[in-house]
């Protein structure tokens, strides 16, 4: 949350980071009679927009593959839903899974999840992003999501459970969000957007803009 005083005013106005956000606040009697708007998180898109990934593709072997890419620092905390991932790698045995953010608790997962481990370089982290085919969210809950920004600004499009925030802030031509925790309905999801073809420099620009 974040409270403005425009000017030297006494009327405080309080900002959400999604419409999802704001949407809830305005149902709250605590926020009677004050203004509630959305204010966008921000994204550095000088690094954070799509680029040539094929040196990437071609350095980790995933050369003519399909790609998902899925990014958290806590993949194993159910808010964040990693057991779908693990699913979801299962019913698409010739998709990549590249994990972000988390190392692997041991080696019992299926063989196309590759753990990337913690990402400290911001361009490095818009590589893997530019080089995934679609962008896998698994959240319960997320006030804006800056996954689903970074990944969209990179140019790949992003399929998901609805969480709040992430479909609210979304390019809809370019995302899928369905029923939170069904399996069924993510995989479908998922695999229309994989065979769906769409040019990723087109996607960074729009959602850059």
């Amino acid at each position: 949350w974040t409270t403005l005083r425009p000017g030297s005013g006494s009327l405080s106005c309080r900002a959400g980071v999604s419409d999802w956000v704001r949407e809830r606040a305005c149902q709250s009697p605590f926020y009677k009679g004050h203004p509630v708007i959305t204010v966008l998180n921000g994204l550095d898109t000088d690094v954070f927009h799509f680029s040539d990934a094929s040196e990437l593709r071609a350095k980790l072997g995933l050369d003519g593959k399909k790609i998902v890419v899925h990014a958290t620092p806590n993949f194993y905390s159910i808010i964040k839903g990693g057991q779908h991932v693990i699913e979801m790698a299962k019913r698409f045995p010739d998709v990549e899974f590249v994990i972000l953010g988390s190392e692997a608790k041991d080696d019992t997962h299926p063989k196309n999840c590759r753990f990337m481990g913690k990402i400290t370089d911001q361009r490095l982290l818009a590589q893997y992003y530019s080089m995934g085919d679609v962008c896998l969210l698994t959240s319960v809950r997320e006030t804006f999501s800056m996954v689903c920004a970074e990944s969209l600004c990179c140019g790949t499009a992003v399929v998901g459970f609805r969480a709040g925030g992430p479909e609210t802030i979304a390019l809809h031509d370019y995302s899928c969000f369905v029923e939170q925790g069904n399996d069924d309905a993510l995989e479908k999801g998922l695999g229309e957007m994989l065979s769906y073809t769409y040019e990723k420099g087109i996607l960074s620009d729009k959602a850059v803009n």
